[in-house]
């Protein structure tokens, strides 16, 4: 791996611990509030591979992508994307406070739920926004989920379904850019 190369002390080290050691500067040393999504596909990605992150047992999994049928258009919107003063904090305490809401101890335990969990405890969010981003965030589990295994199965057609609600989902829940909207 190139990260090896650029930090031979670290060789040794397991590609998940290089992905959190690199999350914890951007923590502490450039004081950028990030979640973990951006170092683990720098550090475990391979080609012809999609990469499934649980970010509770801090893991990856490699999941095959390289059907030469299939063509992956990735786009620049042109978007600035920054996560320095973003929302992102704002809604990561949203996500904790909606799992307290829930009965969760944090936004980790949203996984434990189902949409119907969800459901049966609308009533007790005072925050629309919060319970819009805890549907989103128990359903994008399960959508990621099914979508790994689309893809380990060739269901291509599936998995562009899984794709375009995980989109509907973000919009609901506010967590697209305006602009990038637009691009997807």
């Amino acid at each position: 791996r190139s990260s090896d190369l650029l930090c031979p002390d670290l060789a040794s080290r397991r590609v998940e611990e290089k992905a959190l050691l690199c999350q914890k500067a951007e923590h502490e040393y450039a004081g950028v509030p990030c979640g973990i999504m951006d170092q683990f596909i720098a550090a475990m990605g391979e080609r012809g591979h999609a990469l499934k992150i649980d970010c509770r047992s801090q893991k990856g999994d490699l999941v095959p992508l390289s059907d030469p049928s299939v063509t992956v258009l990735i786009t620049d919107s042109h978007v600035r994307h920054e996560l320095s003063g973003s929302e992102y904090p704002k809604r990561v305490k949203q996500c904790d406070s909606a799992a307290q809401v829930l009965g969760k101890a944090d936004r980790k335990g949203l996984r434990d739920l189902t949409l119907e969990d969800v459901e049966a405890g609308k009533s007790k969010f005072s925050d629309e926004l919060e319970y819009k981003r805890a549907k989103h965030v128990v359903s994008e589990n399960k959508r990621t989920n099914r979508a790994a295994e689309a893809l380990r199965n060739g269901d291509y057609v599936l998995f562009g379904k899984l794709m375009n609600e995980s989109h509907a989902s973000l919009k609901s829940a506010r967590v697209l850019l305006p602009k990038a909207k637009l691009s997807m």
